[in-house]
Parts: structure tokens; sequence; C-alpha cells
């Protein structure tokens, strides 16, 4: 029988694994700095929930009011008009 040589063989185990290592370097930095600029943005949605929260309770506040002006008014109204 006649030895069958490989066609290609592996002549490049140094490089390739300087490649291998270098590729997963990358990649965890690349998933470090995803995740550093992702925490400005959930902060900046904790603070514009804490705004909305207090827009929120100064528009009820004012709300309210309004809306007690508006039945004093009213009951003043009938109250000159049907019993005075």
């Amino acid at each position: 029988m006649v030895p069958v040589r490989r066609f290609d063989p592996l002549s490049f185990k140094v490089p390739d694994s300087i490649l291998s290592v270098f590729a997963i370097i990358l990649s965890i930095l690349v998933l470090v700095s995803q995740t550093r600029q992702r925490r400005p943005g959930t902060i900046h949605e904790k603070v514009e929930f804490e705004i909305n929260i207090r827009v929120e309770e100064k528009f009820l506040k004012c709300s309210k009011c309004c809306t007690s002006l508006f039945y004093d008014r009213i009951l003043t109204f009938f109250y000159t008009v049907f019993f005075k």
C-alpha cells in the first residue's frame, strides 16, 4: 500500500493560537465596553422616572386645587341664583 499524505498539513499552530487568544481578549473587551455604555442609560432612565413621578404628583395636586375651586365657584353661583 502506498502511504497517503495529508493534503494540507497544519503548519500554522502558533499563529492560529495567537489569533484565537486575541479574539477571546477582543470579545471580552467588547462585552465590558457594552456594559459600561449601558450603565449611564440605566441611570438616565432612573432619573427620568423620578422626574415623571414628581411631575405627576404636582399635576394631581394642581388638579385637585382646580377641581375644588371649580366646585366652590359652582356652589357659590347656585347659592346666589337660587337662594338669594
